[in-house]
């Protein structure tokens, strides 16, 4: 199992996406320090040992998309407390043990769509009453 990045992480910068996936990724914590408040991108998927996503707390804005797919482990979204926005699309899809999206509570807007599907394990969209803003469409 991954339980740590290589201490040699650049550092990234807004003008990238960022992809998380491998079964073998269980801690995100390793990248805190290394990331910047703004990314193009963000996708975090098929990481099945993963249960939370501590470690992204310095990402505030997401330039385009922020899909969360396929991490039947993932019990929360602790490490996303600080995003406000995300101006393409918030795709939370097939997180089989995900209970609860509160800790989206500082998002404010979402530029497109936003789809949340294929989590049984979510009783409720606490977390989403700061939202003012959703351009697209809701599924």
């Amino acid at each position: 199992m991954l339980t740590h990045f290589s201490t040699n992480i650049p550092t990234v910068n807004s003008e990238f996406s960022l992809i998380i996936e491998g079964a073998d990724i269980v801690d995100l914590n390793p990248l805190y320090g290394y990331l910047p408040s703004n990314l193009n991108d963000l996708n975090v998927q098929n990481c099945i040992a993963l249960t939370s996503l501590n470690g992204l707390q310095e990402i505030n804005s997401i330039a385009g998309e922020l899909s969360i797919v396929g991490n039947s482990s993932l019990i929360d979204l602790s490490g996303l407390d600080n995003l406000t926005s995300i101006d393409f699309r918030l795709s939370i899809t097939n997180n089989l043990s995900l209970s609860s999206i509160s800790d989206l509570s500082n998002l404010v807007s979402v530029g497109e769509n936003l789809d949340v599907n294929d989590c049984p394990s979510l009783k409720s969209i606490t977390g989403l009453e700061g939202l003012t803003v959703i351009l697209g469409c809701v599924y």
